[in-house]
């Protein structure tokens, strides 16, 4: 609990700092809405790789906060060797019980709790009855809701607690492509529900990306939301950056 009202204070206190900052990105905690389909690509799914896109950590307090809205060149973000086409996990899964309706026990969820599996278990968890109390049934109750409500900002679902940091986490790239880091679950839900759009925070801007925008647009800073209406109208930055619906 102490943990969490670090955490919370402690973005506070950036999301502060950021407002009266003057910078390339103003307001780098802005939420912003970006088409589901455009996120195409995604930070090579292991623990290390998205870490090293999400998280700045703080040794003597035993603590890491999500980094948001900062800036690099691309030779220091290293897309090239860690991105990857987005893959069908955990949607496969996903589609299995939610679409299909099968038991969770038909997914591969269970196999890796299976006698003849290498794996030792999921998530820091060796019993399939407690990874089910912890995840799987919280994950159902989540797609319920979206599926009754909508997708809703964390700020939305909880006023007082929702953190913009606790959103899907995304970078973009020099080519303006929406590279995926974390938010696994809730991204794969969204795109079963076939929402058009999700809310997302930008944890990394590539650097040329933003000093193109600047010099096309005569801008002396930007904000998430301008930043992203310019690259999601600009034909050149990559090919095919059409939505299909």
């Amino acid at each position: 609990m102490i943990k969490i009202i670090i955490k919370i204070l402690y973005s506070r206190l950036m999301y502060l700092i950021s407002f009266f900052k003057k910078d390339i990105i103003n307001l780098p905690y802005q939420v912003i809405e970006v088409p589901v389909a455009l996120i195409r690509k995604q930070v090579v799914n292991k623990k290390h790789v998205r870490d090293y896109y999400s998280k700045k950590n703080i040794p003597f307090i035993n603590l890491s906060f999500r980094v948001v809205g900062a800036i690099q060149r691309e030779k220091f973000l290293n897309f090239e060797d860690n991105v990857m086409g987005i893959g069908n996990y955990p949607i496969n899964n996903f589609k299995k019980r939610f679409i299909q309706k099968q038991d969770w026990e038909s997914t591969s969820y269970y196999k890796s709790f299976s006698s003849n599996s290498k794996s030792k278990g999921r998530r820091g968890i060796n019993d399939w009855n407690e990874f089910k109390k912890k995840y799987l049934f919280r994950w159902e109750s989540i797609f319920k809701d979206l599926k009754k409500n909508g997708y809703k900002t964390q700020k939305e679902i909880s006023p007082l607690f929702g953190l913009p940091e606790d959103e899907i986490q995304v970078c973009v790239n020099k080519n303006g492509e929406i590279i995926f880091v974390d938010g696994r679950h809730r991204f794969t839900m969204a795109k079963i529900l076939e929402y058009k759009t999700v809310p997302v925070i930008v944890n990394y801007w590539s650097a040329e990306l933003l000093e193109q925008i600047m010099s096309e647009t005569d801008s002396k800073s930007l904000t998430p939301s301008r930043a992203i209406k310019y690259v999601l109208r600009n034909k050149n930055l990559y090919q095919d950056n059409q939505v299909k619906n």
